[in-house]
């Protein structure tokens, strides 16, 4: 999909995105990729892969990290209606996690998909 109109706000080319089948389909083969377990992170017991671990492997942790939180911030609102189908979670799930699982993704595509 191209999205070329320079009137276009990020937000609402995230959502134009994000509400089309090709685009999610190609985003959760990328997902795939780079962390194959990533649908079962929200119901994991023991989590191995956590914000804090992914972010170690790529240099200046804590500002690093609060980057990734808040782009995940910024986008959980667009990107979670559509990955909540693909995932396994509890009821009582708790809104940091699913930040945390989308900060992750996003840092794993970013450092194995470069």
């Amino acid at each position: 999909m191209h999205i070329r109109a320079s009137h276009f706000q990020r937000e609402e080319i995230d959502i134009l995105c994000w509400n089309d089948k090709g685009y999610r389909d190609a985003m959760y083969e990328m997902y795939d990729m780079v962390w194959p377990q990533w649908r079962d992170h929200l119901i994991a017991e023991t989590r191995t892969e956590t914000l804090n671990t992914v972010i170690q492997s790529i240099g200046d942790a804590d500002t690093f990290r609060n980057h990734y939180l808040r782009l995940a911030h910024s986008i959980v609102s667009i990107v979670w209606p559509h990955l909540k189908s693909e995932v396994t979670m509890k009821v009582d799930t708790p809104v940091e996690l699913i930040l945390k699982l989308v900060a992750i993704l996003r840092v794993k595509i970013e450092r194995d998909l470069s």
